[in-house]
């Protein structure tokens, strides 16, 4: 088995970040993708991920991620 890293992105999605300027810890983020749309740009992998050996889209449709934690980080330089 091999392992590559490779770029992704969906077509189909909505997301929300509530910033809290005061104290950035109460701050959230969520965003959901419809499964059947992503894209890597290649046809057979992008079949591939939506088949049941990845994400299954028929049995699992959305791919959501909700922020359980947000820090402020220092910036770094340019």
């Amino acid at each position: 088995m091999a392992l590559s890293t490779f770029q992704a992105f969906s077509r189909d999605f909505v997301g929300t970040v509530n910033y809290d300027a005061n104290d950035v810890a109460k701050s959230t983020v969520e965003f959901t993708a419809k499964a059947t749309s992503i894209d890597t740009g290649v046809g057979g992998r992008d079949n591939h991920l939506r088949s049941a050996d990845f994400f299954e889209v028929a049995k699992f449709p959305d791919v959501t991620f909700k922020s359980t934690k947000v820090q402020k980080r220092a910036r770094a330089g340019w």
